[in-house]
């Protein structure tokens, strides 16, 4: 229920008191409390530049709440008077008169839903508060003066919600790799830990001690094809390492392999600073190793022939054996069918000779 009389109204905010005074059925304020209404742009605006900016490489504004300044809304034309002001420790004044609903702002019980005041009237510029000074629309002031107990600063700036995408978690991207001058714990694990030092690596005429595996070794094979199979798969691997850190560091590299049971000639590889900058000696290299290569597997394949005629005598040995055997058995059974017919003939004369 709107009063239709001009009676005052009374409205605290912020520890101000406001006064009001209605005029027929669109009630205005006489005006707008100096204090609270010229504060509320500084600390609406620099809640608003708090809460910008609080995470790297994000625009706008980052809070739960946005406050979208709504269209100006005109106020009603009136005679505007002095807002009296109490001090904080004083009470509102309220009109004995008046019940509690009629205590309620006019200001705002005189808008619509829509932001729209039910009566429309001749205005006045909204946004001119005092003379010269210009402020937010009023009702962009008022939601922020309503919200105001229930807005901080904690909820602008949770973390672990939406943080940076691009940014990494352990330092720069390196290509999936780590590397030793960003990360401290890749050489303690580039260096194996317990899986033992390798053994057979030499540092010009010495060996190089103290350099650990990075990985446990692996049991050997059971079968040759396994190993065979097993060779030309990792050593595709290495050689593409090899080349990778040739052509990224351009140093010199020359490896060499080849599998015992191996019918075609050894794999070997030479970095491109290699080929160009020592061509005669790598090919002096590269001969000598493989008069090594055709030695070993000659001689493996010489000891593989020699094991195989030794088996082969042995088995024609053990053969002959076999038959000496059977044939001292066939000996021996034929003498004892002897001895037995001996045994008769002579037990016959015997019998004659007693009769």
């Amino acid at each position: 229920m709107v009063p239709t009389d001009t009676s005052s109204y009374v409205q605290r905010t912020n520890g101000a008191t406001m006064t009001y005074s209605g005029h027929g059925p669109s009630v205005q304020p006489k005006s707008l409390d100096p204090i609270t209404v010229a504060n509320a742009p500084t600390i609406l605006s620099s809640r608003i530049v708090q809460s910008t900016g609080k995470r790297r490489g994000r625009a706008g504004l980052n809070t739960r709440r946005t406050l979208t300044p709504e269209p100006e809304l005109p106020t009603p034309t009136g005679t505007h008077q002095d807002t009296p002001i109490s001090g904080h420790g004083e009470p509102p004044r309220v009109d004995a008169n008046t019940s509690d609903d009629d205590n309620i702002d006019p200001y705002l019980r005189g808008l619509r839903a829509d932001g729209t005041r039910a009566h429309s009237q001749n205005t006045e510029d909204p946004t001119v508060l005092n003379e010269g000074e210009q402020t937010l629309p009023q009702t962009l002031i008022r939601e922020f003066l309503e919200n105001d107990a229930n807005y901080t600063e904690g909820e602008d700036d949770e973390e672990g919600e939406d943080g940076d995408e691009d940014e990494e978690e352990n330092g720069e991207y390196n290509g999936g790799r780590k590397d030793s001058a960003t990360d401290p714990t890749s050489e303690d694990e580039s260096n194996g830990g317990d899986y033992g030092i390798i053994e057979g690596v030499m540092r010009g005429n010495h060996p190089f001690k103290g350099l650990k595996r990075t990985t446990a070794l692996r049991p050997p094979s059971q079968t040759s094809s396994h190993a065979s199979k097993r060779f030309q798969r990792v050593i595709r691997q290495i050689l593409t390492r090899v080349e990778n850190l040739s052509v990224e560091t351009g140093c010199w590299i020359y490896i060499a392999a080849q599998h015992a049971t191996a019918v075609t000639p050894f794999v070997h590889y030479a970095s491109p600073r290699l080929r160009a900058e020592a061509g005669p000696e790598l090919d002096i290299i590269h001969t000598n190793f493989s008069t090594m290569m055709k030695t070993l597997v000659m001689s493996r394949r010489r000891e593989v022939m020699e094991l195989t005629l030794e088996l082969e005598q042995k088995n024609e040995q053990l053969e002959a054996t076999q038959r000496a055997a059977v044939e001292a058995q066939r000996e021996a059974q034929a003498q004892r069918e002897e001895s037995l017919r001996k045994d008769a003939v002579i037990a016959q004369l015997m019998s004659r000779i007693a009769t």
